[in-house]
């Protein structure tokens, strides 16, 4: 991913208004992405629309806009603190504060309170984003996510504080459902502290599971809340496949940034869904033994089936190496959410890229696309690493996991089929289905490759090289390797 090459979509899209393109097309360098705004990651996304944050202070707001609760609001917030006691079995261990904030002041008391910022990876989130496919430019980005944030809010629970927006107390007819909610928040950080255990979730893919497990419980409280009973839980809270939960968020126009509406939204609804069903087998302690020790897979709440072990640790030493001056600027786990999620950006990639523009457009007619959640079926575990070197040239390696070798040939043809289209000047060279996929750039000299080897997918992608690149590590496997070419 060279400062020369270019890719060939305008991926993070919005028909309200198109992000503009620049010079129509990207680049395989840090050059390309605006480095000098940092784009919120889903590490953030994951407290902001969800009602929590771990800060105290609330430096740089205006504090004229921030004003005590009416006392029959903080009447009813007591009040409510006994039903969600009530409903949940446990106690709260200290007070909960109230505090009221005016809409336009909203985003600057949150933002100066998110970890986010705590997280060194995320300087380098704009590129990883990039390199995968997710974006193609980050102009408006950090827009998109206020944008979000800004119509949706109406309350957040910072550490000992519970922050309502003031227009919501004249507005909504459901306040209480929206305290209980932000309560069942507090009485988690008091009973868990969730900011060690934010701490401890390390990684994109652990982290949103963690999402899953803490909008899950406080959406399944404020149901059963809301419901007045127990019986008819499962009617309000039914199963939310990723394709139709796009479905009903598209029908409302409100599915597009999918980067950032999916992973933001979708864990209430199946994070309470998956929840309701551990209740009613074991009891809020089936729900506790989770919280004492946290799923670390999207596939735990996506795919309720799966017996839910932690994921197996998958080293990239194997897959590639690199020259000494290149060094790693990010790394962790994708997860299945999050690949689906770029499988789904890319499946109505023909609305966009023109006719001709792909070197290997050939290569498309031999197949066809995959609905993109049966492309991340079966995923078990996955670990990439984004690498850079002196001169902002970029390199991806990703290694990949799968319940068996069929599901791993299938995200591998898929992947094949993505890659085409995201670096439209690759060559490919060598191409097996379900076995490799193997494209140059000449231009650039760099180097792309997928391999299945058994039941696992390497990849790495930007690559100098001057030969055909190879996974020496691949040669060494037990099975030994999926192919020779």
């Amino acid at each position: 991913m060279r400062a020369t090459r270019e890719a060939t979509r305008t991926v993070f899209r919005d028909p309200r208004e198109a992000i503009p393109f620049g010079d129509g097309g990207i680049r395989r360098s840090t050059s390309a992405p605006d480095r000098s705004r940092t784009v919120r990651s889903p590490v953030g996304w994951l407290w902001i629309l969800v009602g929590l944050f771990l800060g105290g202070s609330v430096a740089g707001c205006d504090h004229e806009k921030i004003s005590e609760p009416p006392p029959d609001l903080v009447r009813m917030v007591d009040s409510l603190r006994s039903v969600v006691e009530g409903l949940r079995g446990e106690s709260f261990r200290g007070p909960v504060e109230v505090k009221i904030v005016e809409r336009d002041a909203m985003l600057a008391v949150y933002d100066s309170v998110a970890p986010e910022e705590r997280d060194p990876a995320d300087t380098a989130w704009t590129s990883l984003l990039w390199a995968f496919g997710f974006v193609d430019s980050v102009e408006g980005f950090s827009d998109a996510v206020d944008d979000v944030d800004h119509s949706s809010l109406q309350a957040f629970y910072s550490r000992g504080t519970l922050w309502i927006v003031k227009d919501v107390l004249d507005s909504s007819e459901e306040l209480d459902v929206v305290v209980v909610h932000e309560l069942v928040h507090a009485l988690q950080d008091q009973r868990f502290d969730l900011e060690v255990l934010l701490a401890e979730a390390a990684g994109l893919d652990s982290r949103q599971a963690f999402q899953y497990l803490m909008e899950g419980e406080a959406k399944l409280v404020e149901t059963m809340y809301a419901a007045g009973g127990m019986d008819s839980l499962e009617e309000f809270l039914p199963d939310q496949p990723l394709e139709a939960y796009r479905d009903t968020l598209r029908a409302t126009g409100g599915l597009d940034p999918e980067l950032v509406t999916l992973p933001t939204f979708h864990p209430y609804d199946q994070g309470a869904h998956v929840l309701l069903k551990r209740w009613r087998e074991g009891g809020w302690e089936a729900v506790d033994a989770w919280w004492r020790r946290p799923p670390r897979s999207t596939r735990c709440f996506l795919d309720p089936r799966w017996s839910c072990p932690t994921p197996a640790a998958l080293p990239l030493a194997p897959v590639v190496h690199l020259g000494a001056d290149w060094h790693r600027a990010h790394r962790g786990r994708l997860g299945m959410l999050h690949t689906g999620i770029l499988f789904s950006i890319w499946r109505d990639s023909e609305e966009w890229i023109e006719p001709g523009s792909l070197r290997s457009e050939d290569f498309l007619r031999r197949g066809r696309d995959l609905p993109p959640d049966s492309v991340v079926q079966g995923m078990v575990s996955d670990s990439f690493a984004l690498m850079e070197d002196g001169e902002g040239s970029l390199a991806l390696v990703w290694r990949t996991s799968w319940d068996d070798a069929a599901q791993a040939g299938r995200f591998l043809d898929a992947w094949s089929r993505l890659l085409v289209r995201k670096q439209r000047n690759d060559e490919v060279v060598a191409a097996s289905p379900g076995t490799l996929m193997l494209a140059r750039d000449a231009a650039d000299g760099v180097w792309d490759r997928a391999e299945r080897f058994g039941n696992e997918v390497w990849i790495a992608e930007g690559v100098p090289s001057r030969k055909r690149l190879v996974f020496e590590g691949g040669q060494r496997r037990p099975n030994g390797p999926a192919s020779v070419r």
